[in-house]
Parts: C-alpha cells; structure tokens; sequence
C-alpha cells in the first residue's frame, strides 16, 4: 500500500494482517496501518493514502509509532478520514469572512445549512459536495467564532438527526440501509464466531404512544385544539402483546397545516403577490389574530411579518407586508427584502381541509417512526464475523446497514443497525472480509446515559485481540513524585504549605479534602483504552457527594467519555458538575481547576493521569479518604506499585493471584469451604462404569427437567436406573444416579458434559416428558422417534442407530431404527458451515429433515408421510393445517376438504369468522362483498337501517349487470336486467312500489346551461303507462294507437290532421275525434 506525500510516494508498504478501518456512524472513521520495513520510514502530518476512494492522512505525530524488531523497524500508524477536516475549517456565513454586525446568526432548512457547510469547506479544499439530506424546518444557530464541525454538531442535535461523510459527500439525515433479506447467527457458518451484548439500556421501551402536533392553522370548527392523528385518532401502538402497554404522550410541535408558497412576483418591497396559492385568503381569516408570513429562505429567511389587513387580493393572490422595525435595528422589509422565487408559509388563520389532511398524516408518519425507534428494548451488541462464510458468500457490510440478528443464548430475533465496523484489510487491495461489527439501538457519540453496568463492559475477545485493560496501573516512584508536583488544594483554603519532616509522630493521620468525599457508582476509569496510553475512557454512572450539601447527599448523573491526551504531559481528571442541575460530565484538563472556580459548575477532583512511562499511563485516583488512627487503616483500594494485587475493600475483590507459602493452614482453615465431596470423581465414574453394565432394562435415561425424576420412579425399580442422567433445568447443574435404591446423585463437574447437557435441554428435540432414551441392547416397545440405540454395545464392531418411527406396544420392528452416520453409510459433510447429509434428522418424533425421497421436510405428525406439514423435493409446500402470520390475524389454512373450505383468510384470528376469505371453490368473502358465481353481491344487513338492502355485480353468459334491491324497490343498469321468465331484454331497469304519502319519482334527469338541452333523447317508440305532463309538446308527428298489446306494441295507428292557420277560419269548422286525436276537420 504506497504513504503519500502530494504527488510523490514515501514508501509502499507490506501490510501486516492487524491493519484495519474503523467506520462508525457520527464516530469515529480511521485507517490503521501495521507493517514492517527494512530501513527507518520517515513519515509526516498530511502524509495519506488513498483507500477504496477515502482519503485517510495523519493527524498526529503521537499516532505514528514504531519499535525495532530482529526484522527491522515494525511500524503502527493511524490515519484519518477527510471527516476530521470539518475540525480545522472555520464557518462562515456565506463561506467567506464578513466583518459585519447581525451576521453571527443564520436561520435556515437542513439543506440551506448543508450547502453552507460545503461552501465553508471547499474554501480551504476542494472537491465537497453535498449529499442527501432531510428535509426540516427552519433552524437558528449562532456560528460565532466556532469550526464546521462544531456548527454541524449543534444542527444535528436540534434536528435530533444525524450527518455521515462518504469520501467528501455530505449528508444529514439517518444512515440507515435495508437489510435486503440479510440474517447473522451465533454458531459456525452462521454468521458470527462471537456475539456479546455490550450495553444495553435500562428505560423501558414505548408500546403505546399518544401523539399530538401544534394548535397553529386548525381553525374553530376542527374539534380539538392540538392536531390529532387521522380520523380523530389519539394513539398508535407496537408491541403491546410483548413488553404491555407502556405509554407516552408526546407533541410534535412542529406539524401543523402549512404550505410552502413562493414569491412569483415583486410589486414593491412591501407587496408581493404568490400565484400558486390554491385557497382564499378571506375564506381562512380569524377574528382577531393577524396572518403572518414566515420566510423560509432568500434574505428574509426567518422572519416573521405580518400581512397588512385588507390588502388581500383573491383573485390576483396579492397582499402587502407590515414593516418590522425592531428586528435588531434593521428595517424589515426595507433594509433586507424578499425576492421572487424566495419561499414561505402562512399561520394565523384556518387552513382548508385538504391542508389539515396532510398535517395529520404527516402526524402520523412521524410517530410511527419515533415509536419504532422506541418500542424495543435498546442494546448495544459486538460480534466477531466469520471470515470464511463472509468470503464465501461475497458479504460486505457497512455502517447503517439493517442486519437480522438471531441468538437463542441472547433472546434475539429482529433487524438491528450496524453503528461500528472494524474491517481487517489486505495487501493489494484484495477484498477484506474479516469483520468486527458493532450493532446497536443508539449511537454511544450521542453521549447515552444510564448504561446498566454490568453489561457495559467491552469483552476481552472483542477488544482488538490486544492484552486487557486494567483500571489498576502499575504506579512507579517516578509517578509519585510527578504527583506530589501536581498537587494543590482543590478548595483554596483547606491545607497549609507542604511539609517534609523526617519522621512524623501523630495520633491520627487523614489524607482528603472536603470536596473529595464521594463515591461514584457505576464510573469505571479506563486508562490506556485500546492499549493506547493517549486514550482515556469512562463508563456512564453516577457521582453522589456526601460533603458538598450540609445535611443531604447531591448526586450527578455522568455519561460515558473518552478522551484523547497528547503523549508528552500529565492530567488532572474532575467531575464537572452543575451546581443547580444534576447532570455532570468527566473533564481532562492540563490545568489546575478549583472547586469554586466556575460560577456554574462545581469541579471535584477525581484523579490524575500520569506522563508515559514504557507506553503505559499511570492513573491515581484521588477521591475518598484514607485514615490511619492507631492499629487500624480505614480506605478504599490497597495495590501494590505495579497492581500486581489489589485488594478492593469497596466491592470485596481481590484481583491477582495470592500464593500460599508452606506453613500455612490453607484450605482446611476455611470456615465456608465448599463441600468437594458431592462432586463426581474418577473413580465414581468408573463405579457408574460398570454399574451400567449390570443394568436390568439396558438402557440409560437422561432427564431435562427441574424436578428429582427418582420421585416419580416406582418403588423397587429404582437399580434399573442406575446410571441414568438427570440434567436440572432451573439450577443448570448435572448429576448421575448412584442409588442403588436411596436417593443418592452425584454431581458431574465434566465442562463439556455439562456444555453438552445444556445445549440437549435447548434443542428442540426434548419430548414433552423431559427425557430421551438410549437402548443399549434390543429396544423393545415403548420407545419413541430420536431415541438412540447402541447395537453391539460393548464391542468393536457396535453401531449407532436412532429411532425413525415411535411404537408404544408390540414388538422390535427393525424398520424403526436406522443407522447413523457413525457406520459410514450415512454421507454428511460440513464445507464453511454448510451442512449436508443424505440421511435424515428428527426433531422430537413430530418433525424432521430427510436427504431423499419425496417428502424433505416434514411436520406435525409421526413421521413424513402422516405430517400436517410437508415440502417436497420439488420445493412444494404442504400444509394441511395453517400458515399463520405473525400477528394470527391472517394466513393460509390446508384444514377441512369441501367445496367451502377456507383457504386464505385475514381479520381474524379464526379463518371461518374472518371478514376477508377465499374458499377452495374459488368464491370468497372480502370487506362484505360476497365473490361468487361470477358475481359481486353484498352481504345481508350491511346497510345498517335496511337489512334488505344489497348490492350486486353479476355476470352470466350475456347477461351482466351492477344492480341494488331492497324491499319494494329495484335499480340496475347493464346487458339485461330484466328476469329471463319475462322472454324479453332491458338495458335499464328501476322499480319503485313502496308507499308513500308524498311525490315519488322514478327518475329524475336535470339539463340545463345549453343552446339546445335535451333531457332525454331516445330512438324508437316511447311506451307510457300513465299520463305525460308537460309545459310544452313538440312532435313532428301525432299518432293515436288502438289495439295495444300488453308489452307495449301496436297494429293500428289513427293519424292525426296537419293543417296550417291560414287553411282554415277556425270560428267556422268543427273538429273529429277519435281516441283523444284530432283525425278530420269538417268547414261550416
């Protein structure tokens, strides 16, 4: 790998396999090379290299470390991202220098602050680019003398997000990352050789959560005075059936009904007019309460300025601002102005509907997110991958990404965030898959408080494969007196100057001040973290003083800390503490800080961090007391000066190895001893040995249970079970009948048979009765599937064979049993965790896994072919009973063989009174609607008030129609909706007989707005069974029928006359009439 310095390579080195990058999310993001090297490799600060397009240089002289080796010079040097860039950069408003007042604040989206933090850092660089980010309201920061990345710092935790740097890609928001199907196990060729929980997190998870957002822009007639959910809704719930109902009510102040409109035109400085605004400004006024406008971005970004009354034009979307004055002595508008394209929103007024719809589900989808961050119990794990499966699956895994996580041991099944990788790299830039992962609900740079500590703890084997760290350090001579010059009065005037007489003869001796009196649970102080002596860590924990209050104890809750020291001076360590609050922190200070030195803040000494000596710094804690009256010594920790032994009074441990010189009474002298006796010993397990020999039934029985099984066993066959194992399910402690009659076990101490016990009690194989049976000559009825027979015991030709099918009565069948792998015949190999077998495995007698035939795995029954559940070897799935989601409110059922058999349901937890089901017909049931006979129908009494009522949408042949009937009354419209009794076909058909006191039309059609506006246009006769009542007649033609059929048709018409007003004196005719027509004119 080539160490550049510009354009030219220092060296190109052969990494050594302990070089690897650590990438956490809002962390840490270094490369750490080790390699060794011939000749002295002269390296400098910005020195870099360029890796997977990440370029890493060094930061720190004090990272570059070497040491001379048989070899030549071995080489550690740490290099760090272009992240660590945003510390040296300066901001600047608009990312240059502007000496003028008012402009030490800027308001502004995630976005606008995104492209401010580029423009700052391509200033001294180039290359920055801004990346994805979410979307926010508008945040006011102060960016006063202070660097990019201590800006962004304060950004992401007003917008409770986070930022991450890819190369020189920035991007605000949360780094997260499906899983894409992805689970990791512990066990070989699982996934994870090591998996711990490192931290876990004491606040109980949210199951139910009661949101609401602000009171702005929801107008009298909303019903409530804070936004609510859709539909009036107060609450939304997650995994209330595991953990209970644990609730919390929270406001989401910042949703309300907005829109974001935009300035499409100027008038003035004071007028503008916003095109794209879809309401009526009058139509939302509030009685009393001015609108205001708030800017979003441009050069009002900010502020807020009133809409004059009255100057609102609807119809041009116009109105005129109100002059601010005393916005920091600025004219506003005036001084600063808005500009088109520049972007606001309005509150103060009622927003339509439409705008309140979206607010609530903005509600909504926000909620749901915090509660799915919430609803779990939160921890923190750190596994080691396995190599070989990662290489043999192409695996990589990165910071934010989803991984299904699945431990047994842990009670973990569900997708957890990576937050931390450590990547073992290789030589040539060949693909790295030796991972250490760190998995975790929340981020440790987030400062989170409260750690159990009992869990916080790292474990050695994750820890870099370096030597453990000890809060103890070996304390030299040299670190006293280093001390002894460091020392000072913590509260001004408690000691006098220092003395050295020869030899000091007092009553009583006292070493502590005042303000050093307090215990701090749970703190653990690590120096030399990493086995680095410049990195200095703490765990979360309490500090609790019993001094600093007369006549009450104040406590402060301290997180968890690291800190980074330069290599060539000591440190003073204190507990900055507010002193109106009760939350503190740890400080590491080159200086002398007194107690009362801050007018906020109490500063108690806690210790001091001594200069390096052979790469380990000395850490003296110095809070306590210590008092030495008479014979007796009253303090905390007694060490000796390279804490070989130390002797912690506090918590009664003594850590290191104390040898016991002859002469001394030793074990026989302990009071509590142990009782060794109980446990098993060489010569009881041979006793057992030959005891099993002497069986009378032959077999051995192992018990998982928590009960004594000799309880149960009946009396007089107790020597039968001699031999037999039982494994205590609640004490975890194994044991072997010695008997022969009395109740007499003996312990087994064995660890793998106690490991083995223990995984046995877990499979899923144990049947219900707690035991498992071995045969050691020919098994004879009862025995079960999974029982093991021993055939040949005793000889050197013995076979193992295992229970395929169970029988409780009769005779050995010899089909039951097959023999095992143990002969050879059985093929299995395991190739990178992959397992493969041409026999079979069972599990409990009720399922199993088969390496040929038909039917592979198996479920639910006694052996493959009676199971209720089956996948076959062409990947068919079978399942005469049920397919249930998680939730039991939906899946696939295989249960009952008529035409009406569920299939598929959801709603209930009970297929057949599901609202949603498909039969095995084919018909189905879906919200009501009944799908069946190549119709669509309603089910009865869906219409609440009228239990006659129903819907339907039918198809048969060429009849197809959507139609509704109730009692009385008939609509439908479709290829024929007329009975196929009647002969005849209608396209429409409506029906009305119920009675009714008033008007009842059968339809009624409305045209109105044209030249020309016909109501009805028809071809061909129109048939009236009633009269036509009409304002106006307008026919070309007037015909009277006779001889009316009864379906309407006719075969005699009587024409009428057409004459004109000037054919005839109308005084002097007289008019025939036949049928109600005028059919002949007669003249006077």
């Amino acid at each position: 790998m080539e160490i550049k310095r510009g354009n030219t390579v220092v060296c190109d080195v052969y990494l050594k396999d302990s070089s690897y990058t650590v990438e956490e999310i809002m962390g840490e993001d270094t490369l750490t090379l080790n390699f060794l090297s011939r000749n002295v490799v002269y390296l400098q600060i910005n020195d870099y290299i360029d890796f997977e397009g990440t370029k890493y240089k060094i930061r720190h002289n004090e990272k570059v470390t070497k040491r001379e080796t048989s070899l030549g010079w071995e080489y550690n040097v740490v290099f760090y991202s272009s992240k660590y860039d945003l510390l040296d950069v300066e901001f600047f408003l608009h990312g240059r220098p502007e000496r003028k007042k008012n402009f030490d604040y800027y308001t502004g989206t995630a976005r606008d602050w995104l492209e401010l933090f580029v423009k700052n850092m391509n200033r001294s660089g180039s290359g920055w680019v801004a990346g994805s980010c979410i979307e926010s309201r508008m945040i006011t920061l102060s960016f006063k003398d202070k660097k990019v990345g201590t800006v962004l710092d304060e950004l992401i935790k007003e917008l409770d997000s986070e930022y991450w740097i890819s190369g020189q890609t920035m991007n605000i928001g949360r780094r997260e990352y499906s899983s894409n199907g992805l689970v990791l196990a512990q066990g070989e060729g699982m996934g994870f050789t090591e998996l711990v929980v490192s931290s876990v997190d004491d606040t109980p998870p949210i199951t139910v959560l009661y949101p609401y957002g602000s009171d702005k822009n929801l107008g009298p007639d909303y019903g409530a005075d804070y936004l609510l959910l859709p539909d009036g809704r107060l609450s939304i719930e997650k995994n209330v059936e595991k953990y209970g109902r644990i609730e919390k009510s929270m406001q989401f102040d910042h949703i309300f009904p907005k829109g974001e409109f935009t300035v499409t035109e100027k008038i003035d400085d004071y007028t503008l007019r916003a095109s794209g605004m879809d309401f009526n400004l009058t139509d939302c006024l509030l009685d009393g309460v001015e609108v205001i406008v708030t800017f979003q971005d441009g050069g009002l970004a900010g502020y807020d300025l009133a809409i004059v009354e009255g100057s609102w034009d609807n119809d041009l979307k116009q109105f005129k601002l109100k002059q601010n004055d005393q916005e920091n002595a600025l004219k506003v508008p005036g001084d600063i102005n808005f500009s088109v394209g520049d972007k606001f929103i309005l509150t103060g007024l009622k927003m339509p509907q439409s705008y309140r719809g979206n607010a609530s589900l903005q509600l909504q989808e926000e909620a749901q997110i915090w509660l799915d961050g919430k609803c779990e119990k939160r921890i923190q794990l750190r596994g080691k991958c396995d190599e070989g499966l990662f290489r043999q699956l192409g695996l990589s895994i990165f910071p934010g990404q989803m991984v299904g996580v699945y431990s047994e041991q842990l009670k973990i099944d569900r997708e957890i965030r990576v937050t931390k990788v450590k990547r073992y790299i290789e030589n040539d830039n060949k693909p790295a898959y030796r991972y250490e992962l760190t998995l975790s609900d929340f981020l440790e740079s987030n400062g989170f408080k409260d750690l159990v500590d009992d869990v916080n703890k790292v474990p050695d084997e994750i820890e870099d494969k370096v030597k453990p760290v000890r809060e103890w350090t070996k304390r030299s001579w040299r670190d006293v007196m280093e001390t002894l010059g460091m020392m000072f009065d913590p509260e001004g005037d408690y000691f006098t100057e220092l003395i050295k007489p020869l030899a000091v003869h007092t009553a009583q001796l006292i070493v502590g001040t005042n303000s050093q009196q307090m215990d701090l649970i749970g703190v653990k102080f690590i120096p030399n973290a990493d086995d680095d002596p410049n990195y200095f860590k703490s765990t979360a924990g309490k500090l609790v003083h019993f001094t600093i209050q007369e006549d009450s104890i104040r406590e402060w809750t301290l997180p968890a800390s690291s800190h980074r020291l330069n290599n060539s001076i000591p440190y003073y360590v204190y507990a900055k503490c507010s002193r109106e609050g009760s939350s503190g922190s740890i400080l590491v200070s080159e200086r002398q800080i007194k107690l009362l030195d801050d007018a906020s803040y109490y500063h108690f000494w806690v210790g001091v961090l001594n200069t390096p000596e052979d790469s380990v710094r000395s850490w003296l804690p110095n809070y306590g007391y210590t008092e030495i009256a008479g014979q007796t010594i009253t303090t905390g920790v007694i060490k000796d000066k390279l804490a070989r032994v130390v002797i912690d009074l506090i918590n009664g441990t003594i850590y290191g190895r104390l040898n016991f010189a002859s002469g001394t009474t030793g074990y026989e002298n302990i009071k509590d001893k142990p009782d060794l006796s109980i446990y098993g010993t060489t010569a009881m397990l041979n006793a057992v040995k030959n005891d099993l020999q002497n069986q009378l039934d032959g077999k051995i029985e192992t018990y998982y249970q928590s009960s004594n099984p000799w309880n149960s066993w009946p009396s007089g066959t107790e020597p039968e079970h001699v031999g037999d194992l039982w494994f205590n399910t609640s004490t975890g402690v194994l044991q072997c009948y010695v008997g022969p009659s009395s109740n007499t076990w003996r312990e087994i101490v064995d660890k793998s048979a106690i490991e083995a016990a223990q995984a046995a009690a877990k499979a899923a194989d144990i049947k219900a009765d707690g035991k498992r049976r071995v045969f050691l000559n020919t098994p004879y009825p009862p025995y079960d599937a999974g029982d093991q027979w021993i055939d040949g015991y005793g000889s050197s030709s013995g076979t193992m064979r295992i229970c395929v099918r169970s029988r409780q009565s009769g005779s050995y069948v010899s089909s039951d049993w097959q023999i095992t792998s143990a002969d050879g015949n059985t093929q299995a190999s395991i190739d990178r965790g992959i397992f493969t077998a041409a026999g079979f495995m069972t599990f409990g007698g009720s399922a199993g896994m088969v390496g040929d035939g038909d039917i592979r795995i198996w479920s639910g029954g006694t052996n493959a072919n009676n199971a209720t559940f089956q996948v076959t070897a062409a990947g068919e799935v079978m399942a005469k009973k049920a397919i249930r989601l998680q939730n039991q409110q939906a899946g696939i059922t295989g249960e009952g063989t008529s035409a009406t058999s569920v299939r598929f349901w959801a709603g209930d937890a009970t297929p057949a009174n599901a609202p949603f089901k498909v039969y095995q017909n084919g018909n189905g049931l879906m919200g009501g609607l009944r799908l069946e006979s190549g119709g669509l129908f309603s089910v009865d009494n869906k219409y609440g008030f009228d239990s006659s009522a129903k819907f339907f949408l039918h198809s048969q042949g060429s009849s197809g129609f959507l139609g509704f009937s109730s009692t009385g009354k008939w609509a439908g419209i479709g290829l024929n909706t007329l009975p196929t009794s009647t002969g005849t076909a209608a396209l429409l058909r409506l029906e009305d007989s119920v009675s009714s006191y008033g008007t009842k039309y059968g339809a009624v059609i409305s045209v109105s707005g044209g030249s020309h506006n016909l109501a009805l246009l028809t071809s061909g006769h129109v048939r009236v069974r009633g009269s036509v009542i009409a304002d106006t007649v307008v026919a070309a033609k007037i015909r009277a029928a006779s001889n009316i059929n009864a379906d309407g048709s006719s075969y005699s018409y009587l024409d009428g006359v057409t004459f004109g007003y000037n054919d005839y004196d109308l005084d002097k005719v007289r008019f025939q009439v036949q049928n109600g027509i005028i059919v002949g004119v007669k003249h006077e």
